[in-house]
């Protein structure tokens, strides 16, 4: 008679944890789980896969800005120190996108987020822009590229300035001073000694 009861127990969580492993038809849910998965270091292949994914599905709805952000996303992958700790892996299976190397994985973190850059520009999103440019500084720090990291830092702040006064101007409300994204965008530039 107890048997039925924990028997019952165990299927109903096994059922209930399936529920949250299923994959999704929502990019921006996918998305999220992706930047899950690589921040946390903890499966970057599957990250990656989800992020193709997403990028699939906005291809295939023509939606741009889920397009971009998939490209951000794949960016921040690609520099991710995820991809660094499964070093052998992606030497020996490669990337989902058979155009990249290991070894080019900045070069094409910032492929990426050029392609993102663009998509963005043309929706006119200098909130998603300021991030962007904010990636790409990282980036290009690690890469040993002051001059472009520069100006990529003064790209986000400048972008990040227009999305602070279209809010503004939209809701009739004065911009924060100071404002503290702009001061993180300001002090990341200042640690990473530009002028």
């Amino acid at each position: 008679m107890r048997k039925f009861p924990v028997i019952f127990l165990v299927i109903s969580l096994a059922g209930c944890a399936t529920l949250g492993s299923r994959s999704s038809d929502d990019p921006a849910l996918m998305l999220r789980q992706a930047a899950e998965l690589y921040s946390s270091e903890s499966d970057p292949v599957h990250a990656e896969q989800l992020i193709r994914d997403a990028m699939t599905i906005a291809v295939t709805r023509k939606d741009l800005a889920g397009l971009a952000e998939s490209y951000r996303q794949y960016g921040l992958f690609f520099r991710s120190t995820a991809v660094g700790r499964f070093e052998a892996h992606y030497r020996d299976d490669g990337f989902l996108d058979r155009d990249a190397a290991f070894d080019a994985r900045y070069e094409n973190s910032i492929r990426y987020l050029r392609a993102a850059e663009v998509l963005f520009a043309k929706l006119r999103r200098f909130d998603a822009l300021s991030e962007v440019y904010a990636g790409m500084a990282k980036t290009f720090l690690l890469m040993n590229n002051m001059p472009e990291a520069c100006e990529a830092f003064d790209l986000s702040i400048s972008n990040h300035s227009e999305h602070q006064k279209a809010l503004a101007a939209a809701s009739e409300t004065p911009v924060k001073d100071p404002d503290p994204e702009n001061e993180y965008l300001k002090a990341m530039k200042q640690q990473a000694g530009c002028q």
